[in-house]
């Protein structure tokens, strides 16, 4: 099959229509390959890696930071590391079947390099960084984020990334109560600002319910966040 050919089909894996194809090229070789065919390569992806890397690194941060209000720094740090990892950048690498597509040496072929961790994920980066540079960062953002989809909401499960508002709920449901209830007691108009004051109620029945946090913040969403984390501490002392 023709570079040409094995070019169109990566394109197809990947969703893209690169303008420049040569770029897409130069992402799929591996410094081993021009240290043995330097008149048919001259240039590694190792540069478009590097550019692909900072790309995810900060898609990655703006999302957590747009769409995880409750998250703070290290709480966003985690998110991204989390799935900025070699081994899932890998495991996305071959959603695509990048190994097949890769310019590798004699060596690295010997030694199994199309299925190397290392050797996927750089390649990943390295695709991301040309995406970039041909179709601009709008285009890139998105490609990432339906990319890391079903990755983050892996990530989300983990115990680490569970808010408040879910935790109290499982911890309860778990005992036999019923689900916690979010009152709106008050709204505070300060001009421009408002603060909101919110109370969560449990108990076995609605009739019997008692008051375990009340939370204050300038978003319903995040009073109730509040409310949960300080009824989580009442409810684990009683």
């Amino acid at each position: 099959m023709s570079k040409k050919e094995n070019l169109k089909i990566l394109q197809n894996n990947l969703g893209v229509n690169f303008m420049n194809e040569d770029l897409l090229d130069l992402a799929l070789v591996h410094s081993s390959y021009i240290n043995e065919n330097p008149l048919i390569h001259s240039d590694s992806n190792e540069r478009l890696e590097f550019l692909g890397d900072a790309l995810i690194g900060l898609v990655l941060a703006d999302y957590g930071y747009k769409n995880f209000f409750i998250y703070d720094q290290g709480d966003l740090t985690l998110f991204r590391s989390a799935l900025a990892r070699k081994s899932t950048l890998a495991k996305l690498a071959k959603s695509f079947k990048l190994g097949f597509f890769l310019y590798i040496g004699i060596g690295e072929e010997k030694s199994l390099g199309r299925e190397k961790d290392s050797n996927l994920s750089d390649a990943f980066e390295a695709i991301v960084g040309a995406i970039y540079l041909d179709q601009g960062f709008n285009f890139t953002y998105d490609f990432l984020i339906k990319t890391f989809s079903n990755e983050i909401k892996n990530v989300l499960k983990l115990s680490e990334f569970k808010d408040s508002k879910s935790t109290l709920q499982e911890l309860v449901q778990q005992k036999g109560y019923l689900s916690p209830i979010y009152d709106l007691l008050e709204v505070i108009d300060k001009g421009k600002d408002k603060i909101f004051i919110v109370e969560v109620k449990i108990g076995f029945k609605k009739q019997n319910l008692k008051s375990y946090g009340i939370g204050k913040a300038n978003k319903i969403s995040l009073a109730e966040f509040d409310a949960a984390n300080k009824a989580l501490t009442n409810f684990n002392s009683q």
